[in-house]
Order: C-alpha cells, then sequence, then structure tokens
C-alpha cells in the first residue's frame, strides 16, 4: 500500500543510510540539528510517527547521522540530558503551546519540569536603572526566602540580576537560554548557571548543541 508522504516534502527516490538502524529519539536529535526545520513541521513528522523513516531516507541522511552522533558526544561530555515530547520529563504545560519544541536539552533536576515548587517568571530589561536593579535583587531574593522558584532567560539585566540574587539566598531557579547549552550567552552568565546547577536548580535549552 503507497503511504502518503506529503507533509514531508521529501524526495524518496534517495536509497536508505545503509547499516544504521534510527531509533526515536536519535531521529528526533538528529531533525531538531537540522536547518530549515523547525518545531511545526517536526510535531507534524512525529504526529505522523515518520521520525525514523524521514531521516533514514532523508538525501543528506549520512550527514544526520554524524551530526547526531556529535550532538550525544557533546551531551555526554557537559552531562547533559534530552528531553524528547514524549518524555515523562516533559513540561506538561508546554502542550498548550501552538507549536511546542519537541526536544529540550537539560542540565540539573529534570523533577523540577513537573514537580516543581511554585514558580514565578522573572524578565526585564538589559539596561535597566538602579531602580529596576534593586527591585529585581529584591524580588529574586523573596522568591528564595518563599520557597518558590525562578524562571528566567539568563540575560543580562533583570534576568541576571534577579536569577543571581535567588541563588545567593539559596532558591533554586530554572534557566532557559536561547542559544545551546554548550554555548554560554552572555559569557558573564557562566558562573551562575553554574551555581544554579550545583543547587540542584536547572538550566534549559530547545536549541541543539552549538547553536549561537
Amino acid at each position: 500500500m503507497k503511504r502518503n508522504f506529503d507533509i514531508l516534502s521529501i524526495d524518496y527516490i534517495h536509497l536508505r543510510l545503509p547499516n544504521v538502524n534510527w531509533k526515536q529519539e536519535d531521529s528526533l536529535i538528529a531533525l531538531n540539528n537540522l536547518p530549515g526545520v523547525g518545531p511545526a513541521r517536526i510535531n507534524k513528522i512525529m504526529a505522523a510517527d515518520q521520525l525514523c523513516e524521514f531521516v533514514q531516507r532523508h538525501p543528506d541522511a549520512t550527514q544526520l547521522y554524524e551530526n547526531m552522533q556529535q550532538q550525544r558526544k557533546t551531551a555526554r561530555e557537559i552531562g547533559a540530558q534530552f528531553v524528547p515530547a514524549w518524555s515523562g520529563y516533559y513540561p506538561a504545560l508546554l502542550s498548550h503551546l501552538e507549536h511546542p519544541p519537541p526536544l529540550l536539552h537539560a542540565l540539573g533536576d529534570l523533577d523540577l519540569l513537573n514537580h516543581q515548587p511554585p514558580a514565578v517568571a522573572i524578565i526585564g530589561a538589559r539596561a535597566c536603572t538602579p531602580y529596576g536593579r534593586e527591585q529585581a535583587k529584591l524580588f529574586g531574593k523573596s522568591m528564595a526566602f518563599a520557597q518558590e522558584s525562578i524562571i528566567s532567560g539568563a540575560a543580562r539585566g533583570i534576568d541576571m540580576i534577579s536569577m543571581q540574587a535567588s541563588v545567593n539566598a539559596g532558591g533554586k531557579v530554572i534557566a532557559v537560554l536561547g542559544s545551546g547549552l554548550d554555548v554560554c550567552y552572555p559569557r558573564e552568565a557562566f558562573q551562575m548557571l553554574e551555581q544554579i546547577i550545583a543547587q540542584g536548580g536547572l538550566v534549559l535549552s530547545e536549541f541543539a548543541f552549538g547553536t549561537r
């Protein structure tokens, strides 16, 4: 019976990659690192249960496999974990997004993804005023004392100030990066991110390793 590959938009005349038995997670890691393929398309492929077939029949399947292996290698080197959308650790709240990220990369305590204490998102300007800096410190410290987690983006300014204040007060913080976990941006956030992980917090990214 002829299968419908309309959503894949790929020429399937190409031969399969020999001697490779693609697994679901490996296929997802490969796709998540493929330029021009975003969450919306990956989610469609997943919904059609065609992840493995897509990557195995892709014209650049060999390169996809090598890239996936490199992603795995980087994860081992830095101690990161992959959290695919079907994982029990995957945050239930993300399912409400129109195009939820199909794969998360995590450093730290995965239990925080679904069993965290009450959490507050704090975001703000990079070029903040002295008053803004003081309020960010106050909020960060207060959340730690109230045993509430802070979720923020680790950007310069309000984000970093509130997160650092919470960490200094013993709070648990969830940092969501706009780069790969192996690319610390801004650079001055590196020590803070290490503190977050050491204190039982979590650092997350939806982006593949190496993404800047």
